[in-house]
């Protein structure tokens, strides 16, 4: 990516405040904050951090457990903010899956899922759009199910709902595979 590495000046691109890699973003060497507008991905609401963790924890090192895919490349994109609007909220979804989709267009990323652990009862044709950009781009979108105590088998759920191809919908379960509320 256009952020590793040093300048010509020999500063670090990742913290130069230049945009090395000309994509619009500066210094989104670990990915962008959508909510600030800026590079700080400080999680002050901890649900992404602990999906990250549930799917590339680093295993064997005596702290905690291994991820389902522990060797991943997590590039994290902040779009929630709980102090703000759900339409705020929908846009900035909107502009990461985009930003996902313009990652893997530049720098040729082969495999790029993108979880998204958020969503809502109601559909929005603008993520929409953004997914189906996403599946065009050979991108799979992991989508959550069951948030807001939903059950997206008896009402409809998105983006989990949509129907696309690319979409894998994702719930927590108990033992006795009833749905758990988030």
């Amino acid at each position: 990516m256009g952020e590793v590495g040093f300048d010509i000046n020999g500063r670090n691109k990742s913290s130069n405040h230049i945009d090395d890699d000309k994509n619009g973003y500066i210094d989104d060497l670990h990915g962008w904050n959508f909510v600030d507008n800026n590079n700080d991905l400080k999680d002050n609401h901890g649900h992404g951090t602990h999906i990250a963790g549930i799917i590339a924890a680093e295993g064997g090192n005596g702290q905690g457990v291994s991820g389902v895919a522990p060797h991943a490349k997590i590039i994290s994109l902040k779009y929630y903010d709980p102090n703000t609007s759900g339409a705020n909220n929908l846009s900035n979804t909107v502009k990461a899956i985009q930003y996902a989709v313009q990652l893997k267009q530049s720098h040729k990323v082969e495999k790029l899922i993108i979880n998204y652990s958020g969503g809502g009862l109601e559909p929005s044709n603008e993520e929409k759009k953004a997914i189906e950009l996403a599946q065009k781009n050979g991108i799979l979108f992991i989508a959550a199910a069951g948030n807001e105590r939903s059950n997206s088998d008896q009402k409809p759920y998105y983006p989990a709902d949509y129907s696309l191809s690319n979409i894998i919908s994702v719930t927590a379960i108990d033992r006795n595979r009833n749905v758990l509320p988030s």
